[in-house]
């Protein structure tokens, strides 16, 4: 029996969906949030083709970065985290080494992100959980280890 972290998820949304998943400075958020908010990235996050691909991820430790790597693993890619705070040649480095990842940024560090890799293809991760329209469904995101 095989189980990932996204099974985890979904269970525990479904046996405690009220229950406290993540405590960060902006709050505390349930499973059902945390499952609600990594569906609607996961969903954006497969319009831009990362499955398969490397999602590098430049934000602070929090809710909206937890809830960005669970999308990324729904949208069939892999994510990297990278500190907000390293030098710029370090995320370069990163950067080269993934070939040509795509990025997302939280507001804070997009502009650094844009200065230090203008090619790169990058993302406000807050956009992430506002790109579903009402008609579509938070289940629609694909599964990657189905």
């Amino acid at each position: 029996m095989r189980t990932s972290v996204l099974e985890y998820l979904e269970t525990s949304a479904a046996r405690r969906p009220e229950s406290i998943a993540v405590i960060d400075e902006t709050g505390e958020y349930s499973y059902r949030q945390l499952l609600d908010a990594s569906r609607r990235a996961g969903n954006s996050l497969t319009r831009e083709d990362v499955g398969g691909h490397p999602v590098m991820l430049v934000a602070e430790k929090g809710f909206s970065m937890l809830a960005t790597m669970f999308g990324v693993l729904y949208a069939g890619g892999y994510y990297v985290p990278v500190d907000p705070d390293m030098p710029a040649d370090r995320m370069r480095s990163i950067f080269d080494c993934l070939g040509d990842p795509i990025v997302v940024a939280d507001c804070d560090r997009s502009l650094s992100c844009y200065r230090t890799l203008p090619e790169a293809h990058v993302l406000l991760l807050e956009s992430l959980f506002s790109r579903i329209t009402s008609d579509e469904s938070l289940t629609s995101a694909p599964h990657a280890l189905d």
